[in-house]
This record gives C-alpha cells, structure tokens and sequence, in this order.
C-alpha cells in the first residue's frame, strides 16, 4: 500500500465526510456546517502538536486522523460543559451589541457511539503502536510502561501489585511512572525520533 505525506486537504474528500455525518448523527443540535468547522480545526490541531511537519502515513491510516479529530471533538464538548466565567456563571453567547444572550448550549452525547467496531479496532491499533514505541525506550522505562499498561489494561493476575512485579516499593514506583510518561512524551514530541522510525510507526 502507498504510503503517502497526510496534509490538511485530505479531510475535504471522503473519509472527511464520514466523521461530519457522524457528528450530525450523535446530536440533534450539531448541523453539518458546525460540525465541519470543528472537524478541521480539531484536525488542525492535532497536526498542530507535530509541528504541522508532513508526516508520512499509510492511506489506511487516515481513518485513524479523522477519528482523532471526533476524539478531540467530544473532549472539547465536554470541557466546554463545565466552563464558567469568572463569575461562576455558565458562558454565554453574545449578540452583535455586546448583550448576554443565552447560555452556551452544548449537545449532549445520545445513543450508541457511531463507528464502534471501527473505533475499537483503531484503539488496538493506537494501543499497539505505543507498545512499540515503548519497546524502543532505554533504560527501566520500557518494563516500568509495560507493567504500567497491563495494570491500565487490567491485564494483571488479581491481587497481583505492579510495584511488586518490578520488585520495587509502591513509592518508587509512582515516581518510576511518572518520569517515564514524561519520557514517553518528549519522545512523541520529536519529529526526528518519527522521521527515524517511520518503517516502525507504520508496520
């Protein structure tokens, strides 16, 4: 399969479409123009956190852009549901003349997720892809995420402690975690370490 550089106007064919008409599907208050607005800009933004470098990818790995770009949709549809002013009060809308209008009205989230099976399948995908990512870190922190991701994964035997794994106290093990998460960050952050392992990124 073509792998091809991912830049902004693919999200104007196809695959673009289908995460609008999911949008407008998941509320009765979301109308195609709005939900094509926050289309492009949650994909913006994700393009954004790379430093809007060309990034090489697979065609079939466009689902997984598109679909990050609903994920960023929802979490934004979220946060904005608890936004207040400085007042304590909901937002607002305005009109032109600077008068309160009514609150901010955020769609709630009904029915069953759309794309399901493919949301799944593209969250096994992400899940192996930082494992191999992970496979790749030095030092303790690639058993230290390993054991961390089976916890969250709730892949441990019961009763079985990840500090105990490791054969280390539960402290030292927070600390562990959190500065190889850190680690793991500032390693996604550097388009070099992509441009390096690109062949990994998209086996």
């Amino acid at each position: 399969m073509a792998v091809v550089p991912f830049t902004p106007e693919m999200l104007t064919e196809k695959l673009r479409k289908q995460v609008i008409g999911s949008l407008v599907k998941k509320s009765n208050d979301l109308d195609w123009p709005r939900a094509e607005e926050f289309t492009q800009n949650a994909a913006l933004k994700i393009l954004e956190t790379h430093g809007r470098d060309p990034i090489m990818l697979r065609s079939s790995l466009l689902n997984y852009w598109l679909t990050a770009a609903y994920y960023l949709f929802l979490e934004e549809r979220r946060r904005a549901k608890t936004l207040r002013n400085n007042w304590g009060d909901p937002l607002r809308e305005y009109d032109d003349n600077g008068e309160g209008r009514t609150a901010v009205e955020i769609p709630d989230e009904k029915g069953a997720r759309p794309d399901q099976e493919l949301f799944d399948k593209l969250k096994v995908d992400g899940l192996n892809m930082m494992g191999r990512v992970i496979s790749k870190m030095k030092g303790d922190c690639r058993e230290v995420l390993t054991v961390y991701t089976r916890q969250r994964g709730g892949d441990l035997a019961e009763g079985v402690k990840p500090h105990e794994i490791l054969n280390i106290t539960r402290q030292n093990y927070d600390v562990k975690v959190h500065r190889c998460k850190k680690k793991l960050r500032d390693l996604l952050e550097k388009k070099s370490w992509f441009r390096e392992n690109r062949d990994l990124m998209l086996s």
